[in-house]
């Protein structure tokens, strides 16, 4: 009779081990599963911050060539740098395009320019002339100045 009990309980805690062994390696999946998500999404922010980064450059390259609006320029490094390097906004010289953002933010664009009428179109277009001219020089500076900038080096 005891020879019957100790065979259960024999069996029965290595059906328990058996079941311990299980949850474990399904815990181990999971956790792998879950690091690799992690590394998955580090990458991607990673790839997103390079790309960031190399239009940053780009865009700073055009504005010290003259190949793009001022404005157009100032507006998308704004959106950039707050992307990548946010504490920038706050720093000479790069916060003039913040400046010149801020300036234009109420000027309609795309659709809605499309739609005023030809005369309010000029008026705006003199408007944001005015506002690149008073910063051209801080403006092209800002861009010379990222170009060198260490902290926007793709790794």
């Amino acid at each position: 009779m005891q020879d019957s009990i100790a065979i259960v309980v024999i069996v029965a805690l290595m059906f328990l081990i058996g079941v311990l062994l299980w949850f474990i390696q399904i815990q181990l999946r999971e956790f792998k599963r879950a690091k690799q998500t992690e590394a998955n999404r580090h990458s991607q922010e990673e790839a997103g911050r390079q790309s960031a980064i190399s239009s940053i450059r780009v865009l700073a390259r055009c504005v010290v060539e003259d190949q793009i609006e001022y404005s157009e320029a100032c507006i998308r490094l704004n959106v950039l740098l707050d992307a990548v390097l946010p504490e920038l906004h706050a720093v000479t010289p790069y916060d003039v395009f913040a400046r010149v953002s801020r300036e234009l933010e109420a000027h309609p664009t795309h659709l809605a320019r499309n739609k005023l009428p030809l005369k309010e179109r000029r008026a705006l277009d003199l408007e944001r002339m005015k506002i690149e001219g008073r910063y051209r020089e801080e403006i092209l500076q800002a861009a010379k100045n990222l170009l060198q900038e260490e902290s926007l080096v793709a790794t």
